[in-house]
């Protein structure tokens, strides 16, 4: 069962953006795609934290490249501000956090 993005954490005027814009995409996110995407995300956050005041770009590294397709909606995210990718880190998080719960319940009630 998926929810918004709202469910897993408390709205904002940055995550009502974002979940308008990829709400449904990141819903589709398989669990390895969530990983990787805070993977890519943190990268590129840790990069500008030593390079304040660069416009930000997402930083791609060769051991870790994305489907096309996630690839796409990334770069989509260049320009973004540091408060927007933590932003969506902190939802994939907690997506993620929210979906392992659900699994172990749901193994729980067939043992």
């Amino acid at each position: 069962m998926t929810h918004p993005l709202g469910y897993y954490v408390d709205p904002s005027p940055v995550l009502d953006a974002l979940a308008e814009k990829y709400g449904y995409q990141l819903e589709r996110m398989s669990i390895a795609e969530k990983f990787q995407t805070i993977s890519i995300l943190s990268m590129t956050l840790f990069h500008y934290t030593n390079s304040p005041g660069l416009s930000i770009r997402i930083i791609w590294n060769p051991l870790n490249w994305p489907s096309d397709s996630l690839r796409e909606s990334l770069v989509s995210l260049d320009g973004s501000t540091p408060k927007t990718l933590m932003s969506l880190m902190e939802a994939l998080v907690a997506q993620l956090r929210h979906q392992q719960l659900s699994e172990v319940n749901a193994a729980a009630l067939v043992h």
